[in-house]
């Protein structure tokens, strides 16, 4: 199920999505770069949301690969309830540049899924800085991943790309969906976002393309 599981922080799933990620890769090479970058602290990154005309053929044809990849990767998520919340954000990290120690403060997902596409992906955990809680505290581990990992990322982060090669990665904002619900639904369980009933359907109301995802 997993190769890897840091409580409360990370778990990396023991798939191989060499073909998720071949499909992806080729996307973002085609289609991605062409978009207007946003600079942050060394990284390139790409934001897409559904909702932004400019977004939808990307974040369509993104969302239809996440879904079927969560799914083959045993994922017991209803994606109807929640699948028109998600955020893609592609990171370009160069060689030799830092992603500081960081938790999702800005955009407040519950978790995402990291999917390295290109180079070395590593990542580095921190504690809680108990004198300066705003702050990183001491170093937990830095961890290589190769698949598809569920990250906490509202516990502190952060990468150093100390290898030669552009360090890509696609995360996938979970904007509603707990760090441990992912987890338990890639175990099996059976996980309901919302305890009521959807007010949308496929059955009545104006007809949405979200329905051909499932």
């Amino acid at each position: 199920m997993f190769k890897q599981l840091i409580a409360n922080r990370l778990a990396e799933v023991d798939f191989d999505a060499t073909s998720y990620v071949r499909d992806i890769v080729e996307y973002y090479d085609r289609e991605i770069v062409r978009r207007d970058q946003e600079l942050m602290s060394g990284e390139v990154t790409y934001h897409i949301d559904y909702g932004p005309l400019a977004d939808r053929d990307a974040w369509f044809f993104l969302t239809r690969q996440f879904v079927k990849m969560m799914k083959e990767m045993g994922s017991t998520l209803d994606f109807d309830h929640f699948k028109h919340t998600l955020k893609f954000t592609f990171i370009s990290l160069p060689p030799q540049h830092v992603l500081v120690p960081h938790t999702a403060a800005y955009i407040r997902a519950m978790c995402s899924i990291n999917v390295p596409l290109r180079g070395t992906t590593k990542i580095d955990l921190y504690r809680d800085n108990i004198a300066s809680p705003h702050q990183a505290g001491k170093h937990i581990i830095k961890h290589h991943y190769t698949s598809p990992i569920v990250l906490n990322v509202n516990q502190f982060h952060g990468v150093i790309n100390d290898d030669e090669d552009t360090r890509l990665v696609l995360k996938v904002h979970m904007m509603v969906t707990p760090f441990q619900d992912v987890i338990d639904s890639l175990g099996g369980d059976k996980v309901k976002i919302f305890k009521t009933p959807l007010p949308w359907n496929k059955l009545r109301g104006s007809i949405n393309e979200l329905d051909s995802i499932s």
